[in-house]
């Protein structure tokens, strides 16, 4: 008789730790799958932003090769001042701007 007794609190006891333990795992489980969730949708943003960025660095140079374009024709049309200076200065900034890259581009 006492052996049916223990082995009947012993279920009971695994009974109610597993009534404990399951509400337990199941708010786990659901934190885990929202974070999944979240992360997943973290990362379509971050694509999403990637291909933001690189059309807009394209949009960028194709603005900076028009005023490129304009301000050599004014420069080989002869006007100066404000021209020339401006030419001169986005001049150097694309030839900075290349050594810049290729630099990165070798400790890539």
């Amino acid at each position: 008789m006492t052996t049916v007794i223990k082995l009947g609190e012993l279920c009971g006891a695994i009974g109610a730790a597993l009534a404990l333990i399951s509400p337990l795992a199941f708010y786990v489980f659901r934190y885990f799958k929202g974070l999944s969730r979240r992360l997943d949708t973290l990362e379509k943003q971050n694509v999403s932003q990637q291909k933001s960025i690189e059309l807009s660095l394209e949009e960028r140079r194709m603005l900076l090769k028009g005023v490129f374009a304009c301000l050599d024709g004014l420069h080989q049309k002869g006007c100066n001042g404000q021209v020339t200076h401006a030419h001169n200065e986005l001049n150097n900034y694309i030839i900075n701007a290349i050594h810049k890259g290729e630099t990165n581009e070798n400790h890539s």
